[in-house]
């Protein structure tokens, strides 16, 4: 297994995938073992600050995690999000238009409990989600990251995934060995099981003391284009007051 291959084995045939799932019709059937957890988690340790990236329509937040939290924060694409923001029923949170995977800006703030519930499956490159993870967190920052078991899918472990929005499938095995090669460290995992007869793997995590190696060059080019869509803010802003 090749580090740059994001554990998986040599070879791994993935998706080209040009179009992004949005919204589930059904936003409360899946990944809802990853938000119990999550609420246990702030509730036992006595945490408050959310960061869920890739949220989604929120309805497992507001079920599960705004009874034991009052800062709330979701990030997902500019076309998910602008269907809820101004909904009256999900005013507990804040919500962000971001694409994580062309210039993600940088929040500035760090949360005591991170989401990303099946996302990393999505994305062309996952190291830039990790790397974007560890820059809204520290090292008492509890990680949650789940993705569909490819093993419980009944497709090949060489791929492409069946699931055409899919870039990427892990084994509960491959996506621990991925984790632990970036650095982090592994709390918890669980294998969740879902309404499909699949399983979800849920790893707790705690993110790398320093970032290095893979991590430390998607972060490094992740605050490099933030800076660049700062400055070229403030160069508009610049003009449009002269």
């Amino acid at each position: 297994m090749l580090l740059h291959d994001y554990g998986l084995p040599r070879g791994y045939a993935v998706n080209d995938v040009s179009a992004v799932e949005h919204l589930s019709r059904d936003p409360l059937k899946y990944q809802a073992g990853v938000y119990r957890k999550a609420a246990e988690i702030l509730k036992d340790q006595g945490l408050d600050s959310v960061l869920d990236v890739g949220c989604g329509m929120p309805e497992k937040l507001l079920r599960y995690v705004a009874p034991v939290s009052s800062a709330i924060t979701g990030v997902d694409l500019p076309e998910s999000v602008s269907a809820f923001r101004e909904a009256e029923r999900f005013a507990f949170g804040d919500w962000i238009a971001m694409d994580l995977e062309r210039s993600p800006g940088l929040l500035g703030s760090r949360f005591d409990l991170v989401i990303a519930a099946d996302v990393i499956e999505h994305l062309r490159d996952p190291d830039r989600l990790l790397a974007w993870i560890c820059a809204h967190s520290d090292e008492r920052t509890w990680i949650l990251l789940s993705t569909p078991d490819r093993s419980t899918l009944g497709v090949s472990r060489r791929g492409p995934p069946r699931n055409p929005h899919h870039v990427r499938e892990w084994s509960r095995r491959e996506f621990r060995r991925y984790l632990r090669g970036r650095g982090f460290g592994l709390v918890e995992s669980l294998a969740l099981r879902e309404p499909d007869g699949y399983s979800c793997h849920l790893c707790v995590c705690r993110r790398p003391h320093e970032p290095c190696g893979e991590l430390a060059r998607a972060l490094g080019e992740i605050s490099a284009e933030a800076e660049a869509d700062s400055g070229a803010t403030r160069t508009t802003l610049g003009r449009d007051n002269a």
